[in-house]
C-alpha cells in the first residue's frame, strides 16, 4: 500500500471515509507513528558505515560526518580498531575547548554524536570520539545503527518496511483513532490481538534481530511473507 491507500484503508476501518471525525493530517500522523512503532519493535531498518581515517574540520576534533539517516537513529554501536566503544552524552564533550593542535591520546574508548552543524559545507550530525582525536589521523571505525524510516509525506510514498507489515501500520493508526474516541478497550484489543500478533509472526519472517549481533546488517526491503501477502 502507498501512503494514500493506507489513509483510505484506515478511514474505511473506522467508518469515516469522508474524513469528518478524523481529519487527514491526523490519520497521516498516526500512520507515521505506526511506521516508527513497527520499525522500532522489529529493529529492521539497519545500516552500517566504516572508514579508516578521520576528517579534518576546523574547530572540531577528528570525526566523521554522518548521513541524514542519523537524524532518525534510536540505537548506535561504534567499533574502533576492533574495540566496541561506549556512548557518552554529546554535552559531556561537545562544549569542551578544542585546541588548534590535539596531541594524539591514543585510541578512543568512547564516542558521541553531535547535533547538526555545518562542517565541510554539509549540515549534518557528526561522530566524534573521546578522548578527542587529532583532526588528521588514521583510525579504523565501524558504525552500526538501527533507525526509524523517514516519514511518509506524498500520497505515492511507500513504506520501506516489507509489504506484509503495512497492515500492521494501518492497524496501529486505527488503534490511535479508537483512543481518540475514548474507546480504550477497543484500542488495546487492536494492539494486543492485531498489531502485536502480526509483529510476533513477522519476527519469524525477518529472522533473528541484529540487535544482538551488530556488524551483521540485514536488508529487509525485499522480504515477502506468505502469512500476510
Amino acid at each position: 500500500m502507498n501512503f494514500l491507500e493506507m489513509q483510505q484503508h484506515v478511514a474505511q476501518m473506522i467508518g469515516d471515509e469522508d474524513y469528518v471525525q478524523f481529519k487527514l493530517p491526523q490519520i497521516k500522523r498516526y500512520l507515521n507513528m505506526g511506521q516508527k512503532y513497527v520499525a522500532g519493535q522489529l529493529e529492521c531498518v539497519h545500516t552500517s558505515i566504516s572508514g579508516s581515517s578521520l576528517d579534518n574540520v576546523t574547530n572540531r576534533p577528528g570525526g566523521v560526518n554522518l548521513s541524514d539517516l542519523f537524524l532518525r537513529v534510536h540505537d548506535v554501536r561504534v567499533t574502533s580498531e576492533g574495540t566496541l566503544l561506549f556512548q557518552i552524552p554529546w554535552q559531556n564533550a561537545f562544549a569542551a575547548p578544542i585546541p588548534n593542535s590535539i596531541v594524539d591520546p591514543g585510541n578512543p574508548y568512547a564516542f558521541y554524536i553531535t547535533p547538526q552543524m555545518s562542517t565541510l559545507g554539509v549540515y549534518a550530525r557528526r561522530l566524534e570520539f573521546y578522548p578527542a582525536q587529532p583532526r588528521v589521523k588514521s583510525l579504523a571505525y565501524i558504525v552500526n545503527c538501527i533507525a526509524y524510516p523517514a516519514d511518509l509525506v506524498a500520497d505515492v510514498d511507500v513504506s520501506p518496511l516489507p509489504s506484509f507489515l503495512h497492515e500492521a501500520i494501518a492497524l496501529y493508526a486505527l488503534s490511535r483513532c479508537k483512543m481518540q474516541e475514548n474507546d480504550y478497550e477497543g484500542a488495546k484489543f487492536i494492539m494486543d490481538m492485531d498489531v502485536k500478533e502480526r509483529l510476533l509472526d513477522a519476527q519469524f519472517e525477518l529472522g533473528p534481530s541484529t540487535s544482538t549481533q551488530y556488524g551483521t546488517i540485514t536488508d529487509v526491503s525485499s522480504v515477502s511473507s506468505p502469512i500476510f501477502d
